[in-house]
């Protein structure tokens, strides 16, 4: 049945049996885009934050947490990160400065899922290393590393020296002062080098064994230029150098020890 404006009735149909009845379909219910952001503590130096030193930051952080700091010169003892944090300089690279006063390490990378970006961190009178990474899978993307404040005569930009978990990655960052090495590897995983500059160090890189086994290094698309000698591989480090630029050191482009296994791939020299 129908009502003369042509809508449908709930009344009997012709054969009086009941209405069908139609069920509507429920509407799914609007969820409110989200999107999750690990939680930031901010430190700044003029105390419009939550810290005003990075030690601070670090050892309230939990783990997961992001640190952002702001533009300053940071003279702060070792800052020793035991935790997955991110540790991210908020402004140009050079204007987010952390150096050690005492002449020790800035920086020692000593747990997984750590990610430092756009830092300066420099050594200062005696310091041995400015970054040095123990163990886990740290990377360290976008910073400069200066050594040239150290005048140990053993001191390296970044060391790797650790356990058999370390295994950093150093992205697109600038080596510089290392008057043993600007990168020394001594002992863990692996490591890969990429898109770095490696300027001015005694040994751009410098590849060793130490205790059992072989550690893999893949160093790509470097430029490794104004050291007295580009990559030194000494006997038992195996390596894949490929696209750098080793050009203009002093002494060789490679020198490399009878018992390592580099292989050479597209390089100029």
């Amino acid at each position: 049945a129908s009502s003369s404006s042509g809508t449908p009735t709930t009344g009997p149909s012709p054969s009086g049996a009941p209405p069908a009845m139609v069920a509507k379909t429920p509407e799914k219910p609007k969820i409110a885009a989200t999107s999750y952001a690990p939680p930031s503590l901010v430190v700044s130096q003029s105390g419009q934050a939550d810290y005003t030193t990075i030690t601070d930051a670090i050892k309230n952080a939990k783990s997961g947490d992001t640190i952002t700091v702001r533009p300053g010169t940071y003279r702060e003892p070792r800052l020793v990160i035991s935790k997955p944090l991110r540790i991210v300089g908020d402004g140009p690279t050079d204007s987010v400065i952390i150096e050690n006063p005492d002449g020790d390490t800035c920086m020692a990378l000593d747990a997984k899922l750590i990610y430092v970006k756009g830092l300066t961190l420099r050594g200062a009178k005696y310091t041995s290393n400015v970054i040095y990474v123990y163990q886990g899978d740290p990377t360290i993307d976008e910073c400069v590393i200066d050594a040239s404040g150290g005048s140990h005569l053993g001191c390296i930009g970044i060391y790797v020296n650790g356990d058999e978990t370390a295994a950093p990655t150093i992205r697109s960052c600038k080596v510089t002062g290392g008057r043993d090495s600007g990168i020394r590897f001594d002992n863990g995983r692996g490591m890969l080098v990429l898109g770095c500059e490696i300027v001015g160090n005694q040994f751009g890189i410098l590849l060793t064994k130490s205790g059992s086994g072989f550690q893999l290094m893949n160093i790509r698309r470097c430029n490794i230029t104004q050291n007295e000698v580009g990559i030194v591989a000494n006997p038992g480090s195996q390596a894949t150098v490929e696209n750098c630029d080793v050009r203009g050191n002093s002494g060789h482009a490679f020198q490399i020890s009878a018992g390592a296994q580099v292989q050479l791939s597209e390089n100029t020299q």
